[in-house]
């Protein structure tokens, strides 16, 4: 696909590829996936006028922050279903998500994640309680613009606690 250049106006080059894997078993749930990816922007130019095609930079929540331009993701999920269907608890899954960003440009320090908890099903309402962990990882430091990019490697985890409770309907 294209990659635009906001800046310069002009497309780059973008490409990807992922392989998935699930399986279950009794109550048992694993998910794997690996992903590469590179961009190639065009004519890519930071605040400095200097031309860097290792990262990017993208947005979310109404902030920037960059991305390695070339990288490998490694995702692992295990989770295990305890049925209950009494009263109004249906279901108690206890789970572990860790993921890993390889960016492939030399100097570039690794990003990890690794969430521990459980999720209570009440109907259509879901509660997760969660313990979640991360290094380079923008959401889990005040590193936000280079966590994704070059990374810190002084940089230690850092975690939070999270409760988030939905209701779907």
């Amino acid at each position: 696909g294209g990659i635009y250049n906001m800046d310069t106006e002009k497309m780059g080059l973008r490409k990807a590829l992922a392989l998935h894997y699930t399986m279950a078993v009794a109550n048992w749930d694993l998910k794997l996936q690996y992903s590469r990816y590179s961009m190639n922007p065009k004519n890519a130019v930071d605040e400095n006028g200097v031309v860097n095609k290792d990262i990017v930079s993208m947005a979310a929540y109404g902030a920037e922050y960059d991305v390695a331009t070339k990288a490998d993701t490694y995702i692992a999920h295990l989770s295990y279903n305890i049925p209950i269907n009494k009263g109004i608890l249906d279901v108690i899954k206890i789970y572990n998500d860790f993921s890993m960003m390889h960016k492939r440009i030399n100097g570039f320090k690794d990003s990890y994640q690794n969430i521990s908890g459980v999720m209570l099903t009440m109907g259509p309402t879901y509660t997760y309680i969660d313990y979640a962990l991360g290094k380079n990882q923008a959401w889990f430091s005040n590193a936000w613009t280079e966590s994704f990019a070059q990374g810190d490697p002084e940089k230690k985890w850092n975690a939070r606690f999270n409760i988030n409770i939905g209701y779907y309907f």
